[in-house]
């Protein structure tokens, strides 16, 4: 797990050293990678900005399934990509989660 987050630390350097997003290893190997708000959607808003594709590139309520059909527009097959919204959360600043949980053989 440790390789894989370093790898995402690499290719993820510009962002996070801007100060864009962060990464963070959850309990059961899930990676955690979180948007701050002036990344990825303005308030209020459930258009990606322009900004925020080089991270998908990189690596979905109404803005997780935005987030999971353009993963799905770059060829990540569908059985890999889940979206949930949550109908509690506040995100109006345009914070943006996304968690990556490790692919496991059957």
């Amino acid at each position: 797990m440790n390789d894989r987050k370093r790898n995402l630390e690499k290719s993820l350097a510009p962002q996070i050293n801007a100060g864009k997003i962060t990464l963070q290893v959850l309990q059961g190997n899930v990676i955690l990678v979180t948007e701050t708000g002036e990344t990825a959607f303005s308030p209020g808003s459930a258009v990606v900005k322009q900004d925020f594709i080089s991270t998908i590139q990189a690596l979905a309520d109404q803005r997780a399934e935005a987030i999971r059909n353009m993963f799905l527009g770059m060829g990540v097959s569908s059985a890999l990509v889940r979206s949930s919204g949550n109908a509690n959360s506040n995100y109006l600043d345009g914070r943006v989660e996304l968690v990556i949980n490790p692919v496991v053989q059957q």
